[in-house]
């Protein structure tokens, strides 16, 4: 029995009952079936709040600290420290069109909900106790550019996403992405004027529902220093499309990916293990640094590199990615218990059926879940002239899994991997489009394990050294 996602979502989605009436019964069959068959990402073990908990009452804060009220949205116009052991719960930081700003927590504690802990998977929140969307936003647009921008000693929790950096771009450019008119010139024009020189320093982002910190699309020069990002239910850390220059350095991001956040039903739910997600998703971002970090037990993996394949095109909201996810570095990093540590071009073989992309399709094949077979697409990937040197990978399954052209892999230290230490070569762009991997450098490695397996060619890659 076989399950066309794709025309499963459009019945969904265009409401067409009658001529889906027996598709939707036979999902709830197929999904009944196929649950038996899933693989669910590990459960991140963490204290929970129950739904019938009443809400917390903080103790009053210290002389000075502003007199900010639950469910509020709080702007910021000019430079702010707040008094030191200031604590809030259910309040957002906004910071819109601002530049030469510094906003300063001083250790303020900042929490999305106002109970100490999220609900547990499966628990839908109400209403009124759902989390709030964000801790901290910064956020600017085509009119007004914002520049040097600082957020500090800052503590979140338990939001939807603990920071966004976000950009709006006006109708006409979106068009103009949309119908692919102009676009080199269009995206770096829409760079020239994203917020820039944008900074989170000595922070802390914990428990966020969806990402722990969102750097939105064309952003440039943004700055993660010393801070951590853990326990988030999606990726620590994201890089949308466009985006270039970014530096992450000094952090720890640890234990991310394990769940997802459905706000239009209010509910946790555990992801599916194929489908978890990693400590930082480059995601179309290019020429970025990611040095001097700690990567430990990231669902999917620590670095996931590729090129969005233009997902829900059909969706009147989503515009086309056309910039490929090249030219970053990542250096110095320290990779433990990771199950990939880095993935350059991590969606070359990767089934995208559920996200309804509109690039081209490269390969179709099918996924089984015991007796049920589900339609898989495959599309090609692009994550070229990556550099990954003087990292030390520590008890990984994979070091540095490879799918696409020219990655150098230089001076890192593998301390043994599970699987190996090193793989490369791409499954299907290989024999749909005669395009083996090519040009993949690995020079001056230290290989310490004496009984992991240290490199794999697979799917015969080309000019190849080693």
């Amino acid at each position: 029995h076989r399950v066309d996602r794709r025309q499963r979502q459009m019945c969904i989605r265009d409401r067409l009952l009658t001529a889906c009436d027996a598709k939707e019964i036979l999902k709830d069959i197929e999904e009944s079936i196929t649950g038996e068959f899933v693989d669910y990402a590990s459960p991140l073990a963490e204290t929970v709040s129950n739904a019938s908990d009443p809400a917390r009452v903080l103790p009053a804060n210290p002389a000075g600290c502003p007199d900010w009220q639950k469910n509020s949205t709080i702007e910021i116009t000019e430079s702010t420290t707040l008094p030191q052991g200031c604590k809030y719960d259910r309040v957002s930081i906004l910071i819109k069109n601002q530049s030469n700003l510094v906003f300063d927590c001083n250790g303020a504690q900042l929490n999305g909900l106002d109970k100490e802990f999220r609900q547990a998977v499966g628990v839908p929140y109400s209403v009124e106790k759902a989390p709030l969307d964000f801790g901290i936003r910064v956020q600017s647009s085509e009119t007004v550019q914002s520049n040097n921008v600082t957020v500090k000693n800052c503590n979140l929790t338990n939001y939807v996403r603990g920071i966004m950096i976000n950009y709006s771009i006006n109708a006409s450019s979106r068009s103009d992405l949309k119908n692919n008119v102009n676009v080199d010139a269009l995206e770096a024009r829409l760079r020239t004027l994203s917020p820039k020189n944008i900074r989170v320093e000595n922070s802390n982002i914990k428990f966020s529902h969806k990402d722990g910190l969102f750097v939105g699309r064309f952003i440039t020069d943004f700055v993660l220093d010393s801070s951590t990002i853990q326990y988030t239910g999606a990726v620590g850390l994201y890089l949308d499309s466009g985006s270039q220059r970014n530096t992450i350095q000094n952090s720890t991001i640890s234990e991310n990916g394990h769940s997802d956040y459905i706000s239009s039903t209010r509910v946790r739910r555990q992801k599916l293990a194929n489908d978890s997600r990693e400590g930082i998703a480059i995601d179309s971002s290019a020429q970025n640094i990611i040095q001097n970090n700690v990567f430990t037990k990231n669902s999917r993996g620590a670095i996931l590199i590729y090129k969005n394949c233009n997902e829900h095109a059909q969706d009147p909201t989503q515009t086309p990615r056309y910039q490929s996810a090249d030219n970053n570095l990542i250096r110095n990093n320290q990779f433990n218990d990771e199950k990939i540590g880095v993935w350059i071009a991590s969606r070359q073989s990767k089934d995208l059926a559920a996200l309804e992309c509109g690039s081209p399709i490269v390969a179709t094949g099918t996924v089984r879940y015991g007796p049920v077979e589900e339609d898989a697409y495959y599309y090609e990937d692009f994550a070229k002239h990556n550099t990954i040197s003087q990292n030390t990978f520590n008890k990984v399954l994979s070091g540095i899994i490879v799918e696409d052209d020219d990655t150098s892999i230089l001076a890192n230290t593998f301390e043994g991997a599970t699987n190996f230490d090193v793989i490369v070569g791409t499954k299907y762009r290989t024999a749909n489009l005669s395009h083996p991997v090519t040009g993949t450098k690995i020079e001056n490695n230290q290989f310490n394990s004496s009984t992991s397996k240290h490199v794999q060619l697979q799917y015969d890659p080309v000019e190849t050294t080693i």
